[in-house]
This record gives C-alpha cells, structure tokens and sequence, in this order.
C-alpha cells in the first residue's frame, strides 16, 4: 500500500509529501536495479503516531468540520 501523500499533494505539507513521494521512487528505482539478482526490494511506510501534533490536527478537523474522530482520521 503506497501512502496517500506519495500519490497526491495537500496544502502546507511540502516537506512530508516529497519525502513520501522520494520514498516511493527510491523503491521502485532499487527494485529495478536489482531486478534480475532475485532480490525483492520492498518498503514500509509507518502510519501516524498519535502524537500531541496529530491529535491536535484532527481536534481541530472534528471541530471544524463536526465529524466523529473516525471520519476525521480519514481526512487529508
């Protein structure tokens, strides 16, 4: 599963969605580097953390926008 900022942008988020999106490059340029050394490259993109940032970013989505905090994770 590749992370949504990898594949779409958003609005003050520069720096978060070209590491993502370097990330995805990455991978796939070493996938083919070693392509036909039967060696499988593969990355994993951690989720967000709860962390005091985030939970104030979807307070303040849920509030905004009067959504329960299930909705709200779902947003960008």
């Amino acid at each position: 599963m590749l992370p949504i900022y990898g594949l779409r942008s958003t609005v003050n988020w520069v720096a978060y969605v070209t590491t993502k999106t370097a990330l995805i490059g990455f991978t796939r340029a070493v996938a083919l580097e070693v392509a036909g050394q039967n060696i499988t490259c593969r990355a994993i993109y951690p989720g967000t953390s709860p962390m005091p940032a985030i939970e104030e970013r979807l307070a303040g989505i849920m509030a905004k926008e009067g959504l329960l905090l299930e909705r709200a994770r779902s947003r960008p």
